[in-house]
C-alpha cells in the first residue's frame, strides 16, 4: 500500500526522508504502492519548514502522498516536500499516480506560511493535486509549485493537470499573498468538477506563468 504507511495513528512526523529514490535523490528505487499513505490519522506532519525536514518522494507506482480520512480538529500538514523531480543529470523521477491525493480528508494544510514551506509537485502521471469527496473540505493550498520546478523557472509536467477538485466543497486554492504556481501541466492548471464542489476559492495564483509572472509556462488546456 505504501513505502510509509500511517494508519489510525496520531502525532506522527515524517521528516527528511528519501522515499522511492536512492541516497542524494540520484536514482529511483521504485515503490509498488504510494510513497506515503496516511489513513484515518490525526495530527500528522509530513515535512516541515526547515529544508532538512523536507521529504523527497518519487518513483512510486501509486500516488506520491495519499491521504484518506482524518479529523478537522487535528489535521494533516504537508509542508515543503519535493514530490517527483528531475535529477541534476536530467533524469526524471515522477510518481505514476497523482502527486497528492486528498480522499475525503478535511482541513489538510498543503504548504505553510512562507514561500519556502510550499511543496514542489511535478512529473506525476495524474493530477498534481486531486481533492475528492464531500468530507474533503477546508483544505488549503499555499505557496506550492505544481507543474514547475522549485524555482518556478521550468516545467515539471503533471500528466492530467495541476489541481483538480471533484465533488469536494469549501477548499482554498491560494490565499491573499499566499498563491500557488500551477503551470507547465499537461491539462488544466485548475479544474473544479461536480455539483458537490460548492464554495471553493481560487485566489492570487500564478496559472500558466513562471517565477513572479516573468515568464510563460503554459498549461495544455484551460487555465
Amino acid at each position: 500500500q505504501g513505502a510509509v504507511v500511517v494508519e489510525a495513528s496520531t502525532g506522527v512526523e515524517i521528516k527528511g526522508n528519501y522515499i522511492g529514490v536512492g541516497l542524494n535523490a540520484d536514482h529511483a528505487v521504485t515503490n509498488g504502492g504510494h510513497g506515503i499513505l496516511i489513513a484515518h490519522s490525526t495530527n500528522i506532519l509530513v515535512g516541515g519548514d526547515w529544508p532538512s525536514y523536507h521529504n523527497t518522494i518519487a518513483g512510486s507506482a501509486g500516488d506520491g502522498i495519499h491521504v484518506t480520512g482524518g479529523s478537522a480538529e487535528s489535521p494533516v500538514s504537508i509542508i515543503g516536500n519535493i514530490v517527483g523531480l528531475r535529477t541534476t543529470n536530467g533524469h526524471v523521477m515522477g510518481n505514476a499516480g497523482h502527486g497528492l491525493f486528498l480522499d475525503n480528508a478535511p482541513c489538510v494544510a498543503v504548504g505553510g506560511a512562507t514561500d519556502y514551506s510550499g511543496n514542489t509537485i511535478g512529473w506525476c502521471g495524474g493530477w498534481g493535486v486531486l481533492i475528492t469527496g464531500a468530507v474533503s473540505q477546508a483544505n488549503t493550498l499555499r505557496f506550492n509549485k505544481i507543474g514547475t520546478d522549485r524555482d518556478a523557472l521550468n516545467s515539471a509536467t503533471n500528466g492530467r493537470g495541476g489541481v483538480a477538485v471533484w465533488n469536494a466543497p469549501a477548499n482554498r486554492i491560494g490565499e491573499e499573498n499566499a498563491g500557488n504556481y500551477m503551470a507547465g501541466n499537461n491539462g488544466p492548471g485548475v479544474a473544479i468538477f461536480g455539483e458537490g464542489s460548492a464554495s471553493n476559492s481560487v485566489i492570487n495564483n500564478y496559472i500558466g506563468l513562471g517565477q513572479n509572472a516573468n515568464l510563460t509556462l503554459p498549461n495544455i488546456g484551460s487555465g
